[in-house]
């Protein structure tokens, strides 16, 4: 048994099996066939098959540098990270872009690997609490994959489909505290990777760091620890600020414009409890909301449930 539970603390086969297995249920294999894109035309959102159109002019444009740059976008933003491509897969597909066939889309198997990650990290995240048997982590992680924020993702903005950047930011935090250090080099990596994915992501994950930072330095005001924070934050700029450069974020052809009046996407405190059409069982409750598609946010109806039984759980006198 011991040998057995360092195997699956070095490699996670239970969660990897579980982001495979629900990836399949709830997508299917179609989308990994890279030659298939009757999926991405046919989604609801039209920005999807802007990414694909994105990705097929930068696969074929010139190289520039920074390397983000997509010369093949003529009057809009010239840069993959505008146009929803995900450069963490096209910087290295392109380079290897006269092996691939002429009709190529690599955003089923993007969402695969975060169906997968989503799991893993998932998973480890649930390590840190003690008590938990390998049984009550392998239903978490499938909680996790079924997350309703994740599943909303799958026919929208694909890059935000890589929820598990936040899971691990959360993991670090918490490993950080137990073993009384800030793991700067992680962060800074981690960081630099949400910018290769999503910007987005690169704000939540850079907000959960610097509140991080402060908490600890408040909880060690008195000890010389205290000092670690300017250390810390000044040693993990670096290469975001590089990475940052590079993939093309300070270059707009199109200027810094909002367009589409995005006041009418926004989150509000119901989103976590609006079921926005989502639920089969309870459809009748509340219906779609109108001009909200960005601020989905349910946390899921089996998210409730487990909360609500927590809370009988932890009134009972056992």
């Amino acid at each position: 048994m011991k040998i057995a539970s360092n195997l699956l603390r070095k490699f996670p086969l239970p969660p990897i099996i579980v982001g495979i297995v629900t990836f399949f249920l709830i997508i299917g294999p179609s989308r990994i066939n890279p030659e298939n894109i009757g999926w991405i035309a046919n989604t609801i959102n039209p920005d999807t098959w802007t990414q694909y159109i994105g990705w097929e002019l930068y696969r074929y444009a010139p190289w520039t540098f920074p390397i983000g740059i997509n010369l093949g976008v003529i009057g809009l933003n010239s840069s993959i990270v505008y146009s929803g491509g995900i450069a963490l897969l096209e910087i290295p597909l392109k380079t290897l872009n006269s092996l691939l066939p002429e009709t190529f889309q690599y955003l089923g198997v993007w969402l695969l690997i975060c169906f997968i990650l989503q799991a893993v990290t998932s998973w480890y995240l649930l390590n840190t609490l003690t008590g938990l048997t390998i049984t009550e982590r392998i239903l978490g992680a499938v909680l996790f994959c079924f997350s309703p924020i994740l599943i909303w993702r799958l026919n929208l903005h694909l890059g935000l489909a890589a929820h598990f950047l936040i899971i691990s930011a959360i993991y670090l935090c918490i490993k950080g505290n137990q073993n009384r250090t800030f793991f700067r080099s992680q962060w800074s990596l981690l960081i630099s990777l949400t910018l290769f994915i999503h910007g987005y992501f690169t704000v939540m994950v850079s907000m959960i760091f610097f509140f991080h930072l402060v908490r600890y330095t408040f909880c060690n005001f008195e000890s010389k620890r205290s000092l670690h924070f300017l250390q810390v934050f000044s040693a993990s700029l670096p290469l975001p600020v590089l990475c940052f450069w590079l993939l093309g974020y300070l270059h707009s052809s199109s200027g810094w414009s909002t367009g589409f009046p995005n006041h009418l996407f926004k989150m509000d405190l119901i989103q976590p409890f609006n079921l926005s059409g989502y639920s089969w069982v309870l459809s009748e409750m509340l219906p779609e909301t109108v001009g909200n598609p960005e601020g989905f946010n349910f946390l899921g109806i089996w998210v409730f449930a487990m909360l609500f039984a927590l809370y009988l759980f932890s009134r009972t006198d056992l």
